[in-house]
C-alpha cells in the first residue's frame, strides 16, 4: 500500500517539524529538547496514523536528530512526495459549476499554484468583488461564491481558524421560493493561498461552505 497523505496534512506536519527548529535556536536543555521531539513525532503520528513505514520512517528522523532549518527543509520535501494533490478541475467544469455567473473569469492555475498545497480551490475576481471557492468532499465537487468586500483587515479566517488579512464574504442564499434571498458568510482570508497553507483541519473548510450555503 502507498503511503499518502493530505495537503491539509502536510501543512500540520509543516508546522510542527519549523515549530521544533525553532525550539533547538531558544532551548539548550538536552532533555527538554528530547521531550519536545519525542511530542512532535506523536502528533504527526497521530494525524497520518502508524500504516506507512515510509512515513514513519520520516517522523523517526524528525524526533531522532537535532534539527537545522535546511535539514527540516529536506525532511519536508521527502514528506510532500507522499501528498495527494489536488485535482485541478477544468475551465469547463468550473463554468459548469457556477453556471449563473456571466462571463466566469478563471485564472491559470496549473502555472501559478502547487496542487499539493491545496485542500480547495480559491480565486477572487475584483471586477466583479466576487470570490469563488470549490472543492471535493466526498468525491463530489462544491463550489460556492459570493461577495468579497474590497475591506481588508487582521482578523480571524473562519476556514483556517488562523488569525490572517481577512475580508467579509457574503453569498447570497434563497429562503424560499417567492424570490426572497438572505446573506450568509463570515470573515475569510482574502489570499487562499495562505489559507491553504494555514488550514490544517478540512472540517472547518466544510462547516463554512455548508453555513453559507444553506437556507
Amino acid at each position: 500500500m502507498e503511503a499518502k497523505i493530505q495537503p491539509y496534512q502536510y501543512h500540520f506536519i509543516k508546522k510542527q517539524v519549523l515549530t521544533l527548529v525553532e525550539a533547538y535556536q531558544h532551548v539548550s536543555d538536552l532533555t527538554t529538547l528530547q521531550a519536545l521531539q519525542s511530542i512532535t513525532a506523536d502528533r504527526i503520528h497521530e494525524i497520518v496514523g502508524h500504516d506507512y513505514p515510509e512515513i514513519a520512517n520520516l517522523i523517526h528522523t524528525v524526533s531522532d536528530i537535532t534539527l537545522r532549518k535546511n535539514t527540516a527543509n529536506t525532511i519536508l520535501a521527502n514528506f510532500k512526495d507522499f501528498v495527494i494533490p489536488f485535482e485541478i478541475p477544468s475551465k469547463a467544469r468550473l463554468s459548469k459549476l457556477f453556471a449563473k455567473t456571466k462571463k466566469l473569469t478563471v485564472p491559470d492555475f496549473a502555472q501559478q499554484l502547487d496542487p499539493r498545497d491545496l485542500s480547495y480551490l480559491g480565486w477572487n475576481d475584483p471586477g466583479q468583488q466576487q470570490k469563488f471557492i470549490t472543492a471535493y468532499h466526498d468525491d463530489t465537487l462544491i463550489g460556492v461564491q459570493g461577495h468579497l468586500a474590497t475591506k481588508t483587515q487582521p482578523g480571524f479566517c473562519a476556514i483556517c481558524q488562523h488569525h490572517s488579512e481577512v475580508s467579509l464574504f457574503l453569498a447570497t442564499t434563497p429562503i424560499n421560493y417567492d424570490g426572497t434571498y438572505t446573506k450568509k458568510g463570515d470573515y475569510i482570508c482574502r489570499d487562499s493561498v495562505r489559507c491553504n497553507q494555514q488550514l490544517m483541519d478540512p472540517l472547518n473548510l466544510w462547516q463554512f461552505m455548508e453555513n453559507v450555503q444553506n437556507k
